[in-house]
């Protein structure tokens, strides 16, 4: 994109990335008077879109990997006392791309990432980056949306009270 205004090239940045502008803000998670808005996710080019054309090609070979060093590690891990993992309410539908477990406290988690990344085992706590956890953003929880028309807080179209 290409604008005179760079207020206008930034909102427009923005509204196509997720409401942020790569990565200063991300990573900052600005709060207060932090310019994020709720976005969408646009940000895919041409060269994106030319490597998954070829991904999905190999599709059925990465899920099937996925879900067999998935299935491997809920198995190995499963009977470590204090260590629950999350319920799979369609096993055959997960990908495997993530293996979810809970323990007891917020410090037994952060010690159990930390301890696995050691052992070059990506591994992270929701709380460590804020990003996907809702009540981190900002944008979310001061509805700060593009439009002036604040769809989905006051949506004419919607007859119930959003939360």
């Amino acid at each position: 994109m290409v604008a005179s205004d760079r207020s206008l090239f930034e909102r427009a940045i923005r509204f196509h990335d997720q409401g942020s502008v790569r990565m200063e803000e991300l990573d900052l998670l600005i709060a207060g008077d932090s310019p994020l808005i709720i976005g969408v996710n646009f940000r895919m080019g041409e060269l994106t879109a030319a490597v998954g054309l070829a991904q999905l090609k190999k599709m059925d070979w990465i899920v099937d990997h996925m879900r067999a060093n998935a299935r491997r590690i809920r198995d190995s891990v499963q009977k470590i006392p204090g260590l629950t993992l999350r319920t799979l309410h369609d096993p055959e539908g997960d990908t495997g791309a993530t293996v979810i477990f809970f323990v007891p406290t917020e410090q037994q988690a952060d010690q159990f990432a930390k301890a696995l990344t050691a052992e070059n085992i990506p591994a992270s706590v929701p709380w460590w980056s804020g990003q996907h956890v809702y009540n981190h953003f900002d944008q979310i929880i001061n509805r700060r949306l593009l439009s002036t028309r604040q769809c989905s807080w006051a949506c004419p179209h919607y007859k119930a009270t959003p939360r």
